[in-house]
């Protein structure tokens, strides 16, 4: 009966070591505040979403951050259900596009198209360049360093 129990507790304690240290052992990216400014022809690109999505190995979609813009181009990344400021450290492939219309300019009312296509109007410094838009054919790439927390891309 000890010797079973003796067995019982080693496949238990190979079983903490196991999930403690996770499948192969590889931790987590370091995660850091970070956030930047955005211009297109060296003018601020307002109300645009910015994502990083991270390109090195073994990094999935809980570590895409993203952002947008203020009317001044500036702007802070947050990872993907965060509140605080944050982005993984590390290599990433960046897209930009339009961000999300107001909650009242949404939907299929002639009322809410209208301020649709009002606030579009007034957004300024566009078109974003298509290339920016898609993950495959941006050519806009960054490395998000443990010390540093400002990033500016000029479109």
């Amino acid at each position: 009966m000890t010797k079973t129990i003796s067995k019982s507790g080693l496949m238990i304690a190979f079983l903490a070591v196991f999930l403690v240290l996770g499948c192969g052992g590889k931790k987590p990216p370091e995660i850091i505040a970070g956030g930047g400014k955005i211009t297109l022809r060296g003018a601020p690109l307002p109300h645009v979403e910015i994502r990083l999505y991270p390109t090195d190995p073994g990094l999935d979609g809980n570590y895409i951050a993203s952002a947008i813009s203020g009317a001044d181009g500036k702007f802070t990344f947050k990872l993907m259900g965060r509140q605080e400021s944050s982005v993984c450290v590390g290599n990433h492939t960046v897209t930009i596009v339009e961000g999300p219309l107001p909650e009242e300019a949404r939907g299929e009312s002639e009322n809410s198209q209208k301020m649709a296509i009002e606030f579009m109007k007034k957004l300024t410094n566009r078109p974003i360049p298509p290339e920016y838009v898609n993950l495959v054919t941006s050519p806009l790439k960054v490395e998000i360093v443990k010390d540093k927390a400002e990033y500016d891309f000029n479109l």
